[in-house]
């Protein structure tokens, strides 16, 4: 999660100047879908990594206009777990996924034009950039094997059930070896 932007005008101290966007709230930037399967001799795992920022793979080259994706695989047997499309549209790039288990599509949203940012400040761009995420479908035959904010809000506990002062973070119901590949 990152601080998230809404169309508004605000004095940036930095720069010194007015945008035509303010902070508001926060939003997701990036994400990791982990998949394992257990096989006789092993088990095979697929991980997609996608991420907001232009940036945060290098290696992950798709063909998108705004973010960037990579699907990390435990062998070539484990690519056969996990469907990866990718598509720019004029409002900016979709990774779908499909599985077994899980199927959707992430959208990768860019700031939008009335902003005025400049297309080559790829700092900005990715800073005023975040995902949406849309789960088309969820089948699970044992739900206390889900993990992450997924499997945390399949077995009822939800951002107003934690105890403190009422600040909900996702990292502590991530599993820590994912929190380690996001960007």
């Amino acid at each position: 999660f990152t601080r998230a932007y809404t169309t508004g005008i605000a004095f940036e101290h930095k720069g010194n100047k007015l945008t035509p966007y303010k902070t508001r709230g926060t939003w997701v930037s990036s994400l990791a879908l982990h998949l394992r399967a257990d096989s006789v001799e092993e088990a095979m795992t697929a991980t997609l990594y996608v991420a907001a920022s232009s940036s945060a793979f290098p290696d992950g080259d798709a063909g998108l206009d705004f973010g960037s994706l990579q699907l990390s695989v435990s062998s070539v047997e484990a690519a056969a777990l996990m469907e990866v499309a990718a598509l720019n549209r004029d409002t900016g790039s979709m990774v779908q996924f499909r599985s077994a288990a899980i199927d959707g599509t992430v959208h990768i949203i860019p700031p939008p034009d009335c902003w005025e940012v400049d297309p080559t400040d790829t700092d900005t761009r990715n800073r005023l950039s975040h995902l949406n995420v849309a789960i088309d479908r969820l089948s699970t035959s044992d739900v206390d094997e889900l993990e992450g904010i997924i499997g945390q809000t399949a077995v009822g506990v939800h951002p107003s059930d934690v105890e403190g002062e009422g600040i909900y973070e996702a990292q502590g119901l991530v599993d820590p070896s994912i929190l380690q590949y996001l960007p």
